[in-house]
Parts: C-alpha cells; structure tokens; sequence
C-alpha cells in the first residue's frame, strides 16, 4: 500500500504486528493488535495523533505500552488478558481516557496516580490481586461504572459509594463482609453487584431518595 492511499485509513487490525511499520497513521484513529502473544510493544506515540482506540487484548504485555501515556486523542484502551502487574499513570498524560479495560492481568494494587484520569468513566479492573481501592480514585468525578469483581477486597470506601455520577459497581467475588451504609442524595440510583462475598444479598441497589434494596 503506497502511502498516498493509507493517508485513508481509520481502522487497523495488524496481524502479524510487524506489519504496522508498512502503514502512514497520521489518520489512524483505531489500532486493534491482539493475540499475537507480545511481551512488549512501543511505536513513536507522534505518528499517531488521531488515536481514539487502542487494544492489546490477549497478549504478553508485562507492563503497559509508553507511546499509549503520550496520545492527546485516546479515549478507549484494551489491556485486559495480560501480564500486567503494575498500572500507574503519570502527570498531564491519558487525561482524554474515558474507559480502562485492565481485567485478567496481575495487578497487586490501584496506584494512587489513578486519579489523574480526570475524564475516566468506565473501569475494568476484575480478575486482578488487588486488596483495595485507593481513596484517590473518587478524585475521578466522571466515573459511572467500575468492574473490579474477582479480586481481594475486603471493603469499599464509603467515599466511593457517594460519587455522583457512579452507577454500577461490580464488587462479585471478593472478601467483603459489608458494605457502608450512603445516602445519595443524587436522582442516579446505584447498583451494586456482590455475588460471592460474605453479603447476604447478590444486588444491592442505592436508590436517589437514600433508601436501599437488597435481592
């Protein structure tokens, strides 16, 4: 493909990912390298200014991608089903991320960095190591919806339970014996997901009015 025609380009699906050095990205705004077994990645983050998309689903990856924390445009990235042990976020970088696939990796802890994402709505962070959620991430004013079932909890912040815009909260699967009484004094009503804690309920839901129901 000469570079003339791939000024055309928005979508790619690279396989092998070699491939993707054959490409002009200056138009790109998808970038989908899965299943290709990576055990690192890295391009120059400046040939791809329009970036919206980017996922390294199923791979190798043992930490996340450097050009990824320099693109002004990225609003969705997929890291889910890797090796990932350590996510951090550094100052004035991935604040256009609106939604963190970060499930099935190893992460032993939510850095307290997790704030800078101040234009975070949707996180997946289930199928981790994690053993709490730092106070830091309801500094994330724009989150409606958190996935972090399937790991070592053994409480939620209350402070988290109080965010405005929060919806879903998806706690299954961890050590959780209960979970702090709110009054949401927002017309959003929560829904709390808590199959397999020590909870007797499976759906709890916090309603806008301040009261509670359990199935």
């Amino acid at each position: 493909m000469s570079a003339q025609n791939s000024k055309c380009i928005k979508n790619i699906v690279v396989a092998p990912c070699q491939d993707i050095l054959k490409y002009s990205m200056v138009g790109l705004t998808s970038m989908y390298i899965e299943n290709q077994g990576l055990a690192k990645f890295d391009i120059e983050s400046g040939s791809l200014p329009n970036l919206e998309v980017a996922s390294f689903a199923n791979n190798r990856l043992g930490q996340v991608p450097n050009f990824l924390y320099n693109l002004d445009s990225l609003k969705n990235i997929y890291l889910n089903n890797n090796k990932i042990k350590i996510f951090r976020v550094y100052k004035n970088r991935m604040t256009s991320v609106e939604a963190l696939w970060l499930s099935y990796n190893k992460i032993r802890y939510l850095d307290n960095s997790i704030c800078i994402l101040n234009s975070l709505r949707y996180l997946h962070i289930d199928h981790n190591r994690i053993s709490a959620i730092p106070l830091n991430l309801c500094l994330c004013s724009e989150i409606s919806g958190l996935w972090i079932g399937y790991n070592h909890l053994k409480e939620v912040p209350k402070k988290l339970l109080e965010m405005r815009k929060l919806k879903i909260l998806d706690v299954e699967f961890n050590k959780i014996a209960d979970i702090p009484e709110v009054v949401r004094r927002f017309p959003e009503e929560l829904v709390i997901y808590t199959q397999g804690n020590a909870l007797s309920a499976s759906i709890m839901r916090i309603n806008g009015n301040g009261s509670t129901e359990e199935k």
